[in-house]
């Protein structure tokens, strides 16, 4: 058996401790963040795309808007938040037992908390805005009405995001060991598993897909035998979970396989430091998400996973299947009231091994280990946290004369591995005159279309941080942001607002999604609304004074271009 950092009973017992800790502590006292019974649309850890879910979803009382928001304990408003995407209108309360509690998706803000901010965003001219007012400036109570449920953001339906994390070290934990109560009396269901044959090198050779049906009280494969082709066998389930009189496809709280009856892989979702939440693509199958939209959950830990989710690990849940033996399989799928669904099946070694064919490649990447790469006019600095297993890469230097580019082109493809770091690009461009180097940027090139993922000048090269793959080079943008209006109208009209989309020239990611934006009345800083999923621009125009008004829009891009929008109109 390989020694791993969570194996057998010594990483068992310092995860019970850990989490028996927690109970000694006497864990706070907090209220619920709601008046109402607790009903989730959303569970804590469960998978979502590229990330874990920080916290749970709290379901509205009415499926609408407008439930009154409470501060779980004492403390003071560390963060607020007005994101056109993401968490929305958010508030971060820092609490004085050692805590923070997060509500995110508010639909509207406390009234005397909702004249602050105003009065902060008319400070910072900010419409998309992430304030800090200071340590104990903005002090709540226990119980204090903070706010109302709302759909802003990244939100399908009105609901409260709500988190608790350890406020010295960001780890986050699941909301439901506090104490909050629920009603659950409905077990996970099963629908498939995947399996994987292994060489003697732990090297993938063929994976495949079996239905679980239900049998017998429990799951089971249609066929009750499977035959793997290689030396060893490794598991993933697709398993989601329901709560009493909810509809909602919410995730399971913990997973264990048995081999022989034996404990070979447990996984337990109770607390993960939020920097570690991009592990979630190392846990499931990536490439079934990405091909298939489906989640499964790996029974197995990859190499470069080195989240700490797993209690217990018997060589990393990976198995030997041997010829002429057979293993008893029993996976089960928990949710977090302890009701639970079996999953049974046999194991078996096929008498042929499937052949390993490496993808085309120039390089061969291992991981937890770091890479730096020297090409004319260019380098790649790869960090050692980037790959979850052995990757197979095409990386090479290219000429790139299409589009005004700047440099050489560097071209990184490896398929669909994800990736878990950000590839350090650097490129030589002093040729650059100083006069448009503001301008340059590191972007990407698909086809015709350029996305810009910004860049900071370090003497003459220019240096980025990018999390994809693709083909890179220097471009130049002198192109100012478009901007139309979509409802206006210049004479008095009965409008309650003005609308205006706009437009850049290249596609932004990264360092470059930044806009800044200004609204100008009579010459004075007005407050408008941004809808960054859209990019379009309200101008509410109840409080402008009646008569003839003067109105322009400025619109600044990641490359300091500015575009500029106005006129007169009568209200």
């Amino acid at each position: 058996m390989n020694c791993n950092l969570y194996q057998s009973g010594l990483g068992l017992a310092f995860f019970i401790l850990f989490i028996a800790g927690l109970s000694a502590q006497e864990l706070p006292d907090f209220r619920s963040p709601i008046d109402h019974a607790i009903r989730l649309s959303g569970s804590f850890g469960e998978l979502r795309s590229n990330h874990f879910h920080a916290g749970i979803d709290l379901k509205s009382s009415k499926g609408i808007s407008g439930d009154p928001l409470y501060s779980i304990s004492e403390g003071y408003i560390y963060r607020v938040m007005l994101h056109p995407t993401g968490y929305g209108n958010a508030l971060i309360i820092r609490h004085d037992n050692g805590y923070s509690s997060v509500y995110a998706h508010m639909d509207k803000f406390e009234t005397s908390l909702a004249i602050k901010i105003l009065a902060a965003q008319y400070e910072t001219r900010s419409y998309v805005m992430d304030y800090y007012p200071g340590k104990d400036v903005w002090r709540v109570a226990k119980g204090q009405l903070i706010g109302y449920m709302g759909n802003t953001g990244y939100s399908f339906g009105p609901h409260l995001h709500f988190e608790i994390r350890r406020t010295e070290d960001d780890m986050l934990f699941n909301p439901l060991m506090f104490g909050y109560e629920i009603v659950d009396k409905v077990p996970p269901v099963m629908d498939v598993f995947r399996w994987y044959a292994l060489d003697s090198t732990r090297q993938e050779l063929k994976a495949g897909n079996l239905k679980l049906i239900k049998k017998n009280g429990g799951y089971a494969p249609i066929k009750d035998t499977l035959l793997i082709p290689g030396d060893y066998a490794a598991l993933s389930l697709s398993t989601i979970d329901f709560m009493t009189g909810v509809a909602n496809r919410n995730g399971i709280y913990k997973l264990e396989l048995y081999v022989d009856d034996t404990l070979q892989f447990q996984y337990q979702m109770d607390s993960f430091l939020r920097k570690d939440t991009r592990y979630l693509n190392a846990h499931t199958d990536y490439n079934e998400y990405f091909y298939n939209k489906r989640y499964f959950h790996r029974l197995h830990r990859l190499p470069g996973n080195n989240i700490n989710l797993y209690p217990y690990l018997r060589d990393d849940g990976v198995f030997p299947v041997d010829s002429g033996t057979f293993r008893r399989i029993k996976m089960i799928s928990y949710d977090y009231m302890d009701n639970s669904s079996e999953a049974t099946m046999i194991i078996g070694r096929d008498t042929t091994t499937a052949a390993f064919i490496p993808p085309k490649h120039t390089h061969v990447l291992e991981p937890n280990t770091p890479y730096h790469y020297l090409f004319p006019g260019c380098e790649l600095i790869i960090p050692s946290n980037m790959y979850y297993e052995r990757t197979y890469m095409q990386l090479s230097s290219q000429v790139e004369k299409t589009h005004n580019a700047q440099s050489n082109a560097l071209v990184i493809l490896n398929g669909r591995e994800p990736l878990h770091g950000f590839y350090e690009m650097r490129f030589e461009a002093g040729h650059i005159p100083d006069s448009f180097k503001s301008k340059a940027f590191i972007g990407s090139r698909n086809g015709n279309s350029i996305t810009n993922y910004g860049g900071e000048w370090v003497a003459d090269t220019l240096i980025a941080d990018i999390r994809s793959n693709g083909r890179f080079a220097v471009y130049i943008d002198t192109v100012p942001p478009k901007i139309k209006a979509s409802k206006f109208q210049p004479g008095k009209s009965k409008l309650n607002s003005f609308s205006f989309n706009f437009s850049d020239n290249f596609a932004r990611a990264g360092d470059a999604e930044k806009w800044q934006i200004d609204v100008f009345l009579n010459g004075e800083w007005f407050l408008a609304n941004y809808n960054g999923r859209s990019n379009n621009i309200t101008v509410p125009l109840a409080t402008v004074p009646k008569g003839k008004n003067h109105l322009k829009i400025s619109i600044t891009d990641s490359m300091g271009n500015v575009g500029n929008w106005e006129s007169e109109f009568v209200r």
